[in-house]
């Protein structure tokens, strides 16, 4: 029996979050799969070694070997070859997502995790895996294992004539590759699609390695995404397993309705929440300091009065490029590795914004980007025929000196921002426990 057609296929979890663990683990025993965790890359491996799972969801970030070695080293193992390693990651990093798929991984979900798809999708691996091993074996079209494949099946060659042609179970949306055996891929894709699949195929045969890529078929109102994987299978011809991901992508769609502001396209109060307690985990791992930088517009409210909500909505937009790229700046890019929390911007709400800093060792560090981000919004502003100058109040909060507690951390940069306004505005004020005392002061005041 193939390893993906088991009746409980084994699932090895890699991540240091226990309760990530605990809820991976409940939803695949819950739809009949076996479960083994590990805490950290190296317990990881030798489960690995040990067990022999027949799929590996591995988290980047964890003590000891991170993911992408822990991936290598499964790569390079005689029995880890072929089996699908599943990254799982709370950023949406295309530089560490590149280096994920470079090194070997099969696919990468995001976090938090959809648990009401995760059971399926990750049976789909398993089928997919399945197949390409076959395929890599041998040329045998064995009809029984392709008709356990839920995607549609095409074999071409290195100039785009489809060979053979199996159908996805049930159809998709959009039929594109009915009785397609025969013809070319340029008969029936758009000219640009089919460009980039015949490019693929011709990388495929080349390197042996896995080529990815997705792309949209419409027809009539109806418009679908799908997903391409297409791998040599011997004799100048490759493989390539299509799958309609229409359902995936109306996902990620919500998903980026449900943690960006849809204004500024900076990551909303709830996504800059569930970062900030990442940034906090990685604070411990690593003795460095974290900072939240609490920043409100001076003198926004005039702008939006007199030159109507519009007019304050673009100014917003400029806002948040002008502190975006501030925090980017060149001296703190070079600082950030693979799936290391960035230095980040949010939108926190109306002319509020909040800045998240990892990996400092002072807090004058902190102080230095603060003071940068207040010279970005120095210059005026052009909105319309209009000239806009508005400036910022910071404040500023560091983990684990002023508190251990994320909500209290954000309170305290709230608090320090106060202050920086009742000390003039356009500057920045650190935190400090003195500021409580004088809160409850001017509460008593009639």
């Amino acid at each position: 029996m193939s390893r993906s057609n088991k009746i409980q296929p084994l699932i090895l979890i890699v991540d240091d979050d226990a309760v990530i663990r605990l809820t991976v683990r409940k939803t695949l025993r819950e739809s009949g799969f076996l479960t083994v965790e590990a805490g950290n890359g190296a317990e990881g491996l030798t489960l690995f070694e040990n067990k022999g799972p027949d799929l590996v969801m591995l988290d980047v970030m964890m003590p000891g070997p991170d993911g992408f070695s822990v991936c290598r080293s499964i790569r390079a193992l005689p029995s880890g070859g072929m089996t699908p390693v599943v990254f799982m990651t709370g950023l949406d990093d295309t530089r560490s997502i590149n280096l994920a798929f470079e090194i070997g991984a099969t696919d990468f979900i995001t976090k938090p995790i959809n648990v009401r798809t995760l059971p399926h999708h990750l049976r789909n691996l398993l089928r997919a895996s399945d197949t390409l091993r076959q395929l890599q074996v041998s040329e045998a079209n064995n009809s029984a294992l392709l008709d356990a494949i839920p995607d549609t099946m095409l074999q071409v060659n290195a100039d785009g004539l489809i060979l053979d042609c199996k159908e996805a179970k049930g159809g998709l949306a959009i039929r594109t590759f009915r009785e397609s055996a025969g013809r070319r891929l340029s008969d029936l894709l758009p000219g640009e699609v089919a460009e980039r699949f015949r490019i693929s195929t011709e990388i495929a045969l080349r390197s042996d390695e896995i080529e990815i890529f997705e792309f949209q078929l419409s027809s009539g109102d109806l418009t679908a995404d799908f997903e391409a994987r297409i791998v040599a299978s011997g004799g100048g011809k490759a493989v390539a397993i299509v799958r309609d991901i229409t359902e995936q992508k109306a996902y990620e769609k919500n998903r980026i309705l449900a943690y960006y502001d849809s204004l500024t396209e900076l990551p909303n109060r709830f996504f800059f929440r569930e970062l900030l307690h990442r940034a906090l985990r990685q604070s411990d791992r690593s003795g460095k300091l974290t900072a939240v930088l609490f920043l409100d517009l001076d003198n926004f409210k005039p702008v939006n009065d007199s030159l109507g909500h519009a007019a304050g909505d673009q100014l917003l937009q400029q806002v948040a490029e002008r502190l975006t790229t501030g925090v980017r700046g060149s001296d703190w890019v070079a600082r950030q590795a693979f799936e290391q929390l960035p230095h980040m911007v949010s939108r926190f709400g109306g002319d509020e914004f909040t800045v998240l800093l990892t990996e400092l060792s002072t807090r004058d560090e902190a102080g230095l980007v603060a003071g940068r981000l207040i010279d970005a919004l120095s210059n005026t502003f052009i909105i319309g025929e209009h000239e806009v100058s508005v400036s910022a109040s910071i404040g500023i909060a560091l983990y684990p000196l002023d508190t251990t507690d994320s909500e209290l951390l954000l309170a305290c940069s709230d608090r320090a921002m106060y202050a920086a306004k009742d000390n003039g505005k356009r500057t920045y004020h650190f935190y400090s426990s003195d500021l409580d005392k004088h809160s409850l002061i001017r509460k008593e005041q009639p």
